[in-house]
């Protein structure tokens, strides 16, 4: 059984004023900060090895050896499930992301280079720089905008809202 350590509450509402402006999207000052993409993307329901792999493969190139774990109930203050610190291997991760998901979670470097939010609205968005994106994703940024256009356009009936995702993170469609 993998254990998540909680985060202390100073680190949660840092944490909190900093990065999210909801739990399905980042404070844009923040966005700004250094050399950012912001991409969305259709999220699993499960998180599988080879995903999980390649999210820790794009944490520990940036330097990460923890990652810090936020719940939309700790975004939205009832502090129900407070950030957690999340080491940075495959099964710590999704063991993470079934503790929470369908509730919109997120998984950000403690050094605020790169994040990832899980929404339960149909989309996540991948954060960071442009190699981080796409070792997440597995695809280039334009390869993954195109993709979730293509998404967007598909849903369009049972869920607007992706299309105007997709046309804020520069997805054409």
């Amino acid at each position: 059984m993998i254990v998540l350590e909680p985060l202390d509450a100073v680190t949660v509402d840092a944490l909190r004023a900093t990065l999210p402006v909801s739990p399905q999207e980042f404070v844009p000052t923040w966005l700004r900060e250094g050399d950012k993409t912001v991409v969305p993307f259709e999220p699993p329901l499960e998180i599988d090895d080879e995903f999980a792999g390649r999210i820790c493969a794009a944490f520990r190139h940036e330097g990460q050896a923890v990652l810090w774990g936020l719940s939309g109930e700790s975004w939205l203050g009832l502090r129900l499930h407070e950030g957690l610190a999340v080491p940075v291997d495959p099964a710590s991760v999704r063991a993470w992301h079934d503790e929470f998901f369908p509730v919109d979670v997120a998984l950000t470097a403690t050094t605020g280079t790169a994040a990832i939010l899980f929404g339960r609205d149909e989309f996540g968005l991948v954060t960071g720089r442009t190699a981080f994106v796409e070792t997440v994703l597995r695809i280039s940024v334009e390869q993954a905008r195109h993709w979730f256009a293509e998404y967007a356009k598909e849903m369009k009936d049972a869920s607007h809202h992706l299309l105007d995702i997709a046309k804020k993170y520069g997805c054409q469609t």
